[in-house]
């Protein structure tokens, strides 16, 4: 028979930390993290269904070639993401999750104002590889996150 050992202890908060903040942020970060995604996908999503008709309407491209163009985000996600995994683990997280939403942010909005194919297929290429930088750091981030 082995004897019971004693239960071990919490860790204990930083110092100048309450316990209750140091045991809130895991949800802190998640929470975070969460409303950034949200809005990233949002400023990504809302654009596919009106895109391919401003693209075939407006800008005169055959359907197949928007929807080439919008197919290139993720393409270019796809090809961003061995880059940016690199580097998350060399710069860190905390950039790529701020600048992949702004970046998202301003193409988003760069796309209101250009009335070019080929300045839309660039800003859909730019938008996609802030898509990869954020879903990677988001993800590692989250995988960091101890459980509560």
């Amino acid at each position: 028979v082995q004897p019971l050992s004693a239960p071990t202890p919490a860790p204990r908060a930083p110092e100048g930390v309450s316990s209750s903040s140091a045991a809130d942020r895991p949800l802190r970060i998640v929470t975070l993290l969460c409303v950034s995604a949200m809005g990233t996908f949002l400023a990504q999503g809302l654009l596919y269904p009106a895109l391919p008709l401003y693209l075939h309407n407006d800008l005169g491209t055959s359907l197949g070639m928007a929807g080439l163009i919008m197919s290139s985000q993720s393409v270019s996600a796809i090809l961003a993401r061995p880059w940016s995994g690199r580097r998350l683990d060399t710069r860190g997280r905390r950039t790529f999750l701020i600048v992949g939403p702004l970046i998202t942010a301003a193409t988003a909005l760069g796309l209101l104002a250009l009335h070019s194919i080929v300045a839309v297929l660039v800003l859909r290429m730019i938008q996609g590889v802030a898509h990869g930088m954020f879903c990677g750091a988001a993800t590692a981030t989250v995988a960091d996150v101890p459980p509560p």
